[in-house]
């Protein structure tokens, strides 16, 4: 029996956000660690519904995903390679015997 891993964060997006949300609505994986299309919310793009940058945020639950963690952020990386972004945030809460907790907080800024 495996332990659940949540995954969660957020990633804001600059310049053309439509290109970026269209990138992002068309990630298919089916290799572990899954990187999908379910997994990003569609952020939202009419201007008064946000202030500065288009924010998406993104989910998901692994089974023991912080002894496959390179794998994971090397498909994240890979996703932010593709879009046009300020920073992102990822989070992991690994599940053990004495609770889950924060197990990794990850801030990424675009060079």
């Amino acid at each position: 029996m495996g332990t659940q891993t949540i995954v969660y964060g957020r990633i804001i997006l600059e310049d053309n956000p439509e290109k970026s949300i269209a990138y992002l609505k068309s990630l298919s994986d089916e290799n572990y660690p899954w990187i999908r299309a379910e997994h990003f919310s569609d952020g939202s793009l009419e201007w008064r519904y946000y202030y500065d940058n288009v924010v998406v945020g993104f989910g998901a639950s692994y089974k023991g995903l912080e002894y496959d963690w390179g794998s994971f952020m090397l498909k994240f990386e890979n996703v932010l390679r593709n879009i046009s972004f300020e920073n992102a945030k990822v989070e992991m809460e690994a599940e053990h015997s004495f609770g889950p907790y924060v197990f990794l907080e990850i801030e990424i800024q675009r060079i």
